[in-house]
């Protein structure tokens, strides 16, 4: 990508590079919500599951449903819901084709009246942030791959296997030989 092209990344995934050394986003995908030359970009982490939070009501209470760490801006202070739920959808809260913001109103509705195979959705804490050209910055110095975002990406498949599913197969990790380094003895 060339720093003179004017590039909307709004709607793509972001994958990692398999050199990104940074523990907050290694192995990270993300799905870019928001992107313009004067504010910069905005988007969340899809593949990167909160520890479950212990219950302090002493009931052994725990959440129906996942949490994820959406970046590192906002930890722990708001909560995001992105679904594909069309019957619950309202157009005014549409990301994309197949795609909507919800509310906690429609994680109530979703989890007393869809079964639970048709939970298409993730509930996120925190989001990542750039500002004006630094996302594009830091993928002309390779530190980011980009594919188009679908629906699918966003909400199904397990969350652990996204980014080896993404990362170009010449980035993946590679299996460990059992032939030891003759360089060693």
């Amino acid at each position: 990508m060339s720093q003179k092209e004017p590039v909307n990344l709004k709607h793509k995934m972001l994958i990692a590079s398999a050199s990104m050394q940074d523990d907050g986003f290694a192995h990270t995908v993300i799905f870019v919500l928001e992107h313009d030359d004067q504010r910069g970009a905005f988007g969340v982490a899809v593949n990167r599951k909160a520890d479950p939070v212990p219950c302090t009501c002493g009931q052994g209470c725990k959440s129906p449903f996942d949490i994820y760490l959406g970046g590192p801006c906002d930890l722990d202070s708001r909560f995001m819901m992105i679904h594909g739920i069309p019957r619950v959808a309202k157009d005014k809260k549409k990301i994309m084709e197949g795609l909507w913001h919800g509310s906690p109103k429609t994680v109530r509705k979703i989890l007393h009246n869809i079964p639970m195979d048709d939970h298409r959705f993730k509930v996120i804490t925190g989001y990542c942030g750039w500002g004006p050209g630094q996302l594009e910055n830091e993928i002309n110095l390779g530190a980011w791959h980009l594919t188009d975002a679908t629906p699918e990406l966003v909400l199904d498949g397990d969350p652990a296997e996204l980014w080896e599913n993404l990362v170009p197969k010449d980035e993946q990790p590679q299996p460990r030989s059992r032939i030891p380094n003759p360089s060693l003895n």
